[in-house]
């Protein structure tokens, strides 16, 4: 085998590690058989399986994992209730002893877990006396409470951990204590800083994380299913990765404390990533359980092979090299322009069209097909990153733009800078490229179409015009009718009758159906005014001159049309409410003079109302 201890190897809270990967707590650490194998294939160490005293049985059932398949993969997720060791201390430290003999420079780490300071204590001292490098204390189980809050792990107890870390540093003296936490609190970092206060040397970030990890549906029994029950179970595999890096970078950038990363780790890359991210060794579980312990040789492979190409002088190098540039999205540097586009290779790609289905319908419809080819539409890719993501071949790549997306309107960016927050928002075409400035807001209200026309009292504007103008309408309406009308003075006279009650001229059409009765009305109010005695004899009096009168009062609304000596005679009015009915005959000759029909009515109704008498 290859020896790659001029790059990987280092040295770690005074102990010797021939590189960064070592076996977490889990079955494969729990027969010694499986350890020597584990540590002759190369892997720098191993935390034998969490022990107990014999008085802190734990009862195991079986089956205690279950793994999740998705989609073809064979597991990507573990979730299992193998809580402790079979083992009794006394067992572990005969192998601690047979470890340290065969390899002794490999580390051999001891995981214990107490109920109270006697057997933290005990537990440490007698494992440390066997010949253990460091001693882990798992935190993180609900049967290692001490007894503050009964049910509850011990480290999602800032108190709790505190005290607990000190009984057990106060017992393992100058060999390093490992801390492993759990990632189900609010704030990991104050955990860890409640290790460090307690004296522990490092923190173990972190255990699994706690879930349920499926239910049978044909039964409707939990998963995995112990005589048809079951419960939560420690989620573990590559899947938790993300919550891994999250937690490490956390207790990185707020606690000054030495973290091994623990959960996800499947290859060389995995493992970069968490040193990158604050941790100095990186422990392997469920990949080496479900592959064998020969992975070790691709993963120390590829580390050497990255340090070598990256021109790292050794593995330490690489520790929080990501810190500085994660930050909280509120401050990652952005401006307008900065959208990279998604390039396809087309030597790569096999024509799948996954990426084009995952445009089309979840991403922003850029990617198009074109015979054989799946291409990129530039002015409509936002560089979203989903479609590398799904690209089962790696032929999908983010690119520079080549023309920012800002430049489209062919404005330069000095000019941009002048123009309101609210406009940059709107030429940007979307509004996320300005981030967590509130802002989209203005643009928002900016492009929304004049509120003139969505409301209805803007739209009754223009009706409140064309009332102001019915008059000319009205005007030429009657000059037309007056013109093709050979008496256009009968028409005339009976529409202002009905003006004088209603005092507006747009219901004339019905008053010229019914003239007559409006009339005699009019007359007859003015008769119970003058105080006559008899109606009949008044009426025939008063029939003669209404029409005149009524003709010549017309001219409120027809003033133009109707010639000079017409609007003369308009005071009529006046006599007819003086009683003067003599004076409105000659008003009458006059109108006679002009017309002859009216003459013809005149008479019909004076020869009626005789024969009526």
């Amino acid at each position: 085998m290859r020896d790659y201890k001029d790059k990987l190897s280092f040295d770690f809270l005074g102990v010797h590690f021939d590189n960064p990967y070592i076996l977490a707590a889990t079955p494969s650490t729990d027969d010694e058989e499986m350890l020597f194998e584990a540590l002759k294939a190369g892997w720098a160490g191993a935390i034998i399986k969490t022990t107990s005293v014999k008085e802190n049985e734990v009862d195991l059932k079986y089956p205690m994992m279950y793994g999740l398949k998705h989609k073809g993969s064979n597991l990507m997720t573990l979730g299992n209730v193998d809580l402790i060791s079979e083992n009794p201390v006394n067992k572990v430290e005969a192998m601690i002893k047979v470890l340290k003999e065969e390899f002794p420079n490999k580390v051999i780490i001891a995981s214990i877990m107490g109920k109270d300071k006697k057997e933290w204590q005990t537990l440490t001292r007698k494992l440390v006396k066997a010949g253990a490098d460091m001693i882990e204390c798992s935190f993180s189980c609900p049967q290692g409470n001490i007894g503050e809050d009964p049910g509850r792990m011990l480290s999602q107890s800032a108190k709790a951990t505190e005290i607990a870390t000190g009984w057990v540093k106060g017992a393992a003296k100058n060999t390093p204590v490992l801390i492993k936490i759990t990632p189900q609190v609010t704030d990991i970092a104050e955990i860890a800083k409640a290790v460090k206060a307690g004296g522990g040397d490092a923190v173990i970030v972190s255990n699994s994380v706690l879930g349920l990890i499926g239910i049978d549906i044909e039964k409707g029994r939990p998963l995995p299913t112990i005589n048809g029950y079951g419960g939560f179970a420690g989620i573990t595999g590559v899947s938790v990765k993300p919550i891994t890096l999250k937690n490490i970078v956390q207790v990185a950038k707020n606690v000054k404390i030495p973290i091994f990363g623990v959960g996800g780790v499947s290859d060389h890359k995995d493992a970069i990533e968490l040193m990158m991210a604050g941790a100095s060794v990186v422990q392997v579980g469920t990949e080496a359980m479900h592959y064998g312990f020969r992975i070790i040789d691709g993963m120390l492979e590829g580390m050497y092979n990255f340090i070598e190409r990256k021109k790292f002088k050794d593995i330490t190098r690489i520790v929080g090299k990501a810190l500085p540039y994660i930050v909280q999205h509120d401050n990652v540097p952005y401006k307008e322009g900065d959208e990279p586009v998604a390039n396809i290779d087309q030597d790569k790609c096999i024509q799948c069209k996954i990426c084009y289905i995952a445009c089309q319908q979840g991403g922003h419809r850029a990617i198009y097909t074109e015979g054989d080819e799946v291409l990129v539409d530039e002015e409509k890719c936002f560089g979203c990153g989903f479609c590398p993501s799904v690209c089962p071949v790696d032929a999908i790549t983010l690119k520079k733009r080549k023309k920012p997306k800002i430049k489209k309107e062919s404005e330069p960016l000095s000019t941009l800078e002048s123009i309101p927050k609210t406009e940059k928002v709107v030429k940007s075409q979307h509004s996320t490229v300005v981030p967590a400035k509130k802002e989209p807001a203005k643009p928002i209200k900016k492009n929304i179409p004049n509120p003139v026309k969505k409301t209805a009292p803007v739209k009754e504007v223009p009706k409140k015009k064309i009332v102001e103008k019915p008059k000319q309408t009205e005007k030429k309406a009657v000059e037309k009718k007056i013109v093709k009308a050979k008496t256009p003075i009968k028409k005339i006279p009976a529409k202002p009758v009905k003006k004088k009650e209603t005092v507006k001229p747009a219901p004339k059409k019905k008053i010229v159906e019914k003239p007559k009765p409006t009339k005699k009305k009019a007359v007859e109010k003015k008769i119970v005014k003058a105080k006559t005695a008899v109606k009949k004899t008044v009426v025939k009096s008063i029939k003669k001159p209404t029409h005149p009168p009524v003709k010549k009062a017309i001219p409120k609304s027809v003033k133009k049309t109707v010639s000079k000596s017409e609007k003369k005679t308009i005071p009529a009015k006046k006599i007819l409410k003086k009683k003067a009915v003599k004076k409105s005959k000659p008003v009458e000759k006059k109108i006679v003079k002009k017309t002859s029909k009216p003459k013809v009515e005149s008479k019909n109704k004076k020869t009626n109302s005789k024969k009526k008498n």
